[in-house]
């Protein structure tokens, strides 16, 4: 079991989340810009923590869902902080994980003393946004979430919250998991709290319209908003291109999410980038795609050398067999379509919006990634060299992936 009780006194001081302080009765958030700034509670933020306190006396439990990068981990500390400053709570328990024997045992230590205990999961908090480098940190195993949740729903004595970015749940939803009367879908896309957001990163006064409709754009709007914030105050206020504040407000943004796909999603693994490389070649042209495509297309290491699976594999072994547990958080992710900017870094690291957009990630230490996407596509040519072979990219996945899909459909009938 790895948890962590914090006080009102430790929450105030940036133990639950760095970020997150209190000065004075003042919640404020620290930035990357060696500054710290209050905390943007406009009338929607505040309708959104009634919200989840409202949900937590009637049903005990909530749970955030939502784009990442819009401020549901933000939200959910600030709960924490007036639910403790209100007496509602004693204090917060910080589940990392609980393992399938751990909730009765933390149910009897809750039961057993006379606190009242808010219990918050979030497995991608918002230290991830504000430094992206701690993303490579943190390693998220699907199973050993969906044991932590279930945990976390059995529960009884305790106030719990949990934080899910959409792919998160889209990949659990249709488990017997989560009480989905305790759902909030969290959206904070508000053109007065936006305008905020950038007006408190950059400390200027004078915000213009095109720059919140600008943030308002994307999935991830709360973190745009902040980088074009971040923008503008390393500019003195000055604006002299909306589209240029918006285009590198996002490049820092897109340089995150390729560390989460390189270190979460591949784990930093060159073997298993090689694997899946066809699967995400696949996603980042055609958007999602069914989980058995990544194994009917996945990179094999035979006797040292690496190689598409074959098809004569294909044909005389049944899906399950070809299916890996290693592989099945992945094809679940690459089956779900995801944030607008997590799209557009696949694509940029795939090539498809091409070789310029590409230096900014090899220049960043992205270069075994795009090898090994290369050496997929390269795959890819080899075995159309046999048979039809076109200069359009997305021409040949196509007949590649048809002709892999009716080996699998000769097999199934």
């Amino acid at each position: 079991m790895e948890t962590t009780e914090i006080t009102l006194e430790d929450l105030n001081q940036g133990l639950f989340y760095y970020n997150f302080i209190v000065k004075d009765g003042v919640p404020k958030i620290l930035v990357e810009i060696g500054k710290e700034t209050d905390l943007v509670t406009t009338q929607k933020f505040l309708e959104a923590n009634k919200q989840i306190s409202d949900k937590l006396n009637k049903n005990g439990k909530t749970i955030l869902i939502g784009s990442r990068g819009i401020g549901k981990s933000t939200l959910v500390v600030y709960t924490a902080w007036r639910l403790l400053l209100d007496k509602q709570i004693d204090t917060v328990i910080h589940v990392n994980s609980l393992k399938p024997t751990d909730a009765p045992h933390l149910e009897n230590e809750i039961k057993y003393t006379s606190k009242k205990y808010l219990l918050i999961y979030d497995p991608s908090p918002i230290q991830v946004y504000y430094k992206p480098d701690t993303m490579q940190n943190i390693k998220y195993n699907i199973t050993d979430m969906k044991d932590t949740l279930k945990q976390l729903m059995r529960i009884r004595n305790a106030w719990v919250i949990t934080v899910l970015p959409n792919e998160f749940y889209e990949i659990i939803n249709n488990e017997p998991i989560l009480d989905m009367n305790s759902i909030i879908n969290v959206n904070l896309k508000d053109e007065e709290f936006l305008k905020e957001v950038i007006k408190k990163y950059s400390n200027c006064d004078n915000i213009s319209d095109d720059l919140v409709k600008s943030a308002m754009r994307f999935d991830t709007y709360t973190l745009i908003a902040r980088h074009i914030g971040i923008w503008l105050h390393e500019r003195g206020c000055k604006v002299e291109d909306v589209n240029k504040a918006l285009t590198e407000s996002i490049d820092t943004i897109k340089l995150f999410y390729a560390t989460y796909i390189w270190s979460t999603i591949l784990k930093g693994s060159i073997d298993l980038a090689k694997k899946v490389s066809v699967p995400l070649i696949l996603h980042a042209n055609f958007g999602s795609i069914p989980e058995e495509i990544t194994y009917i297309t996945k990179g094999v290491n035979k006797e040292g050398v690496w190689q598409l699976i074959n098809r004569e594999t294909i044909a005389k072994e049944g899906l399950e067999s070809l299916e890996e547990d290693e592989l099945k958080p992945i094809a679940k992710w690459l089956s779900i379509k995801h944030e607008d900017l997590i799209e557009e870094t696949l694509q940029e690291l795939v090539g498809l919006r091409g070789e310029e957009a590409r230096k900014k990630y090899i220049e960043h230490g992205f270069k075994n990634l795009i090898r090994s996407l290369e050496w997929g596509y390269e795959k890819i040519l080899e075995e159309l060299n046999n048979g039809v072979n076109t200069k359009n990219v997305k021409d040949n996945l196509s007949i590649f992936i048809k002709e892999r899909l009716s080996i699998t459909n000769r097999f199934s009938s």
